[in-house]
């Protein structure tokens, strides 16, 4: 009975041994050492990724990218062959708005509903709406639906644009070149990023004064609007507009 304790004991010692071997190696070639050759380190990921390869093949689910997602169908088609659906349970909302191009002169907002790709209301945008008159054709980027189903878009120029349930033209704002993402906070405050024209420090000749601006999104009325680079430096963080500078305008 000693002696098989003893032998149990052994076992599992070098079982343990070889564990942390394995792991000290592991971290030592992902942390770029160089104590093993490139064959060597090849070795002992490809034998530490082992018991990944046997879960991903018990559980295909859990394989990276879901390559063995059984939503994969074939298009004859395309040069791609191949499309491959994303897992819509995973999504924080099963609904999805996009700007498309329907002519020249006529740009369609629609709300899609992602498990099955159903069309659930669109908002038909023409030129006759586009609010600075430009000749050239519209274009509107991030759209977002407020809660009576008007929706509040950007044109490429900066001006931001709310249209109404049935279309129609509900408000503009072209005060701060808006751009980017448009984010609503409540049923009274749109925040959206936008050039500042008026700012208190870092008068640089060329630089530009991004700002963050709340807008009222029931009348398009600017709430508040200050320089990004104003409440960096009122903050003590200066030296973090002084390390570089490129104008990507």
């Amino acid at each position: 009975m000693k002696y098989k304790l003893i032998r149990i004991f052994i076992r599992v010692y070098f079982v343990i041994l070889l564990t942390l071997t394995v792991a000290w190696s592991v971290w030592h070639i992902m942390n770029n050492g160089k104590i093993f050759s490139e064959p060597i380190s090849n070795g002992i990921m490809a034998f530490a990724e082992f018991p990944s390869h046997i879960y991903h093949t018990l559980v295909p689910s859990s394989t990276p990218y879901n390559i063995f997602d059984p939503r994969q169908i074939t298009d004859s088609v395309s040069k791609e062959g191949s499309v491959l659906l994303a897992d819509s349970s995973k999504f924080s909302s099963t609904h999805l708005l996009i700007s498309t191009f329907q002519s020249s002169n006529q740009v369609i907002v629609k709300l899609i509903h992602v498990p099955d790709g159903s069309l659930k209301k669109q908002w038909v945008v023409n030129q006759s709406l586009n609010a600075t008159n430009k000749k050239e054709n519209i274009r509107l980027v991030h759209p977002i639906m407020t809660s009576d189903s008007s929706i509040i878009v950007s044109e490429q120029d900066g001006t931001l644009i709310c249209i109404n349930s049935k279309s129609q033209l509900k408000w503009i704002d072209s005060s701060a070149k808006h751009h980017h993402s448009i984010e609503i906070e409540n049923d009274s405050t749109l925040w959206v990023p936008g050039i500042a024209k008026d700012y208190r420090y870092y008068k640089i000749d060329k630089f530009r004064h991004d700002a963050i601006c709340a807008i009222d999104p029931r009348n398009g009325k600017v709430k508040f609007i200050k320089s990004v680079a104003d409440i960096l430096i009122e903050n003590g963080y200066q030296y973090l507009l002084d390390i570089v500078y490129e104008d990507d305008g």
